[in-house]
């Protein structure tokens, strides 16, 4: 990737995705400037894996890749302090995780409601407004949607319009989803109006750990109820020798991609912006980012027939359909970009297993049981921690 007209800012790069693309991209020699509120650290459970302090994490990428990097402690919430990083940095192109992605979460309270809704819809509208605002319209952006967004229609999912080009319909199924639908609206409406090249990415469910040489380097690995996506907690359920917790009769199916496939499908969309005469929808493309769709019973039980672990269904804490409903995503844009599945969720699944063995004792397990639930009117209970 070229580099020569300026970094890439990568908003969120802390996180589970923002670390590993960090590090993908520098070990290519692309420059990348790195900005996070290290909320995950302070607001989720530790990571199972023992993340290294971000001034740690600096200093092994820097000594290890040819990429240059510096880092930026800013929430994006805050429009100024972005926009000045904006001027300063010049980015070649910019993505945005700075997410809070988590439907539990957005759940818990009034605050945490409000803080998802913030931290998401704000984030986004400051980043494009700040574009705008500085002449840097050009400037191509890829930022996280999800695949939640659309719900579980009976019906095929279109990858982000219909045929005859209106929005594909969205039914969000916690404030999460609401937060991501807002922002996604607000980005199309900005991106067509000031031509600005963004890439929507409706991401699936992201699941296992990239593999790094250098334990400095390791990206977090989030596996209870509130942070943890579903195939990361039943690794950690599987390790401590507990039961792998199915929400309801587990028919729930839901798009997926390792996290070295979402590397790779963030990868493409920063090399191959939309162009005006390019094939794909343009400024605003959207594309459905996973590899397979898979039910969560499958999952569960390809995890129990690996490990020995036992099954259990526990009371659906959400309110979704967990029967054996109709599910069928499109997916195109990736295929044209040049995507190919890097390996199966079986071989990630037993690379990612075997990591975890190695850190059972940093695996709260009382923090794998959901405590959130979608209807509950009691005072409930999250869990949070900083990491060590």
């Amino acid at each position: 990737m070229r580099t020569d007209d300026g970094p890439v800012l990568i908003l969120g790069s802390d996180g589970y995705t923002g670390w590993a693309l960090t590090c993908h991209l520098l070990a290519r020699g692309t420059d990348v400037v790195g900005v996070d509120r290290f909320l995950r650290r302070t607001e989720a459970a530790p990571s199972v894996t023992p993340i290294a302090a971000h001034d740690v994490r600096a200093a092994a990428a820097t000594e290890r890749f040819e990429g240059s990097y510096t880092f930026h402690e800013l929430d994006i919430a805050d429009y100024d302090a972005l926009e000045r990083l904006l001027a300063e940095t010049a980015p070649a192109s910019v993505v945005n995780l700075a997410q809070i992605p988590t439907a539990p979460f957005s759940m818990v309270s009034i605050d945490h409601a409000w803080l998802t809704q913030q931290n998401n819809i704000q984030g986004s509208l400051n980043l494009l407004w700040a574009l705008h605002a500085l002449g840097r319209e050009a400037t191509p952006v890829v930022q996280l949607a999800t695949m939640g967004e659309y719900g579980t229609p009976e019906q095929p999912i279109p990858e982000g319009f219909l045929p005859d080009g209106r929005p594909a319909p969205k039914s969000p199924g916690s404030l999460y989803h609401a937060s991501k639908v807002n922002t996604t609206v607000n980005t199309r409406f900005l991106s067509e109006l000031w031509e600005i090249p963004v890439t929507e990415i409706y991401q699936g469910i992201v699941y296992g750990l990239p593999a790094v040489d250098d334990p400095r380097l390791l990206t977090r690995f989030d596996a209870d109820a509130v942070w943890g996506t579903v195939l990361n907690r039943f690794t950690a359920q599987a390790a401590v020798g507990e039961p792998l917790t199915v929400y309801g009769r587990g028919g729930q199916k839901r798009a997926m991609l390792s996290i070295d496939d979402c590397i790779q499908c963030l990868t493409l969309a920063l090399e191959q912006p939309p162009t005006p005469d390019g094939a794909d929808r343009y400024p605003y493309r959207a594309i459905n980012q996973f590899d397979e769709s898979y039910r969560m019973q499958h999952l569960a039980e390809m995890v129990a027939e690996k490990t020995g672990a036992t099954i259990t269904h526990l009371e659906n804490p959400r309110t979704e359909d967990d029967s054996e409903h109709y599910y069928a995503p499109e997916k195109a844009v990736l295929d044209r970009l040049g995507y190919e599945p890097s390996a199966t969720v079986e071989e990630v699944f037993e690379r990612t297993y075997a990591i975890i063995q190695e850190h059972t004792d940093r695996i709260d397990v009382d923090a794998l049981l959901p405590d959130v639930s979608w209807t509950r009117r009691d005072a409930q209970v999250v869990h949070s921690a900083d990491d060590d």
